[in-house]
């Protein structure tokens, strides 16, 4: 983060709001990327993640078999897109209720 840099005139102010608004807009246009990569990574992401937790997982075993099937791969992509879904809400409301409460314990003059 930047320094805080002193304001004296109206102008500063509205060069300082100004700033603040850009960085917020590349930090939600970050976060969407990253969060849509991840929904599109996620079952590659749980795949690796339970092979190197459970070494029984691997080659052979009847859950890769059915992860192999591609009813089932669509069914597993709608349940995790629906968790995201969820998730992305969630965070949504959090966010949403973090702010109205700041809004609600800044002062006004």
């Amino acid at each position: 983060m930047k320094a805080a840099k002193n304001i004296s005139n109206l102008t500063e102010l509205n060069e300082a709001i100004h700033e603040l608004k850009l960085q917020k807009q590349e930090l939600e246009f970050t976060i969407a990327n990253q969060w849509n990569d991840l929904q599109d990574n996620y079952p590659v992401l749980l795949k690796n993640a339970l092979f190197q937790k459970f070494p029984l997982l691997k080659k052979g075993n009847i859950l890769i078999t059915l992860l192999g099937i591609p009813a089932i791969q669509q069914n597993a992509q709608k349940i995790v897109n629906k968790l995201a879904e969820k998730a992305e809400n969630a965070l949504d409301n959090w966010i949403d209720r973090l702010l109205t409460k700041k809004e609600k314990d800044t002062p006004q003059n």
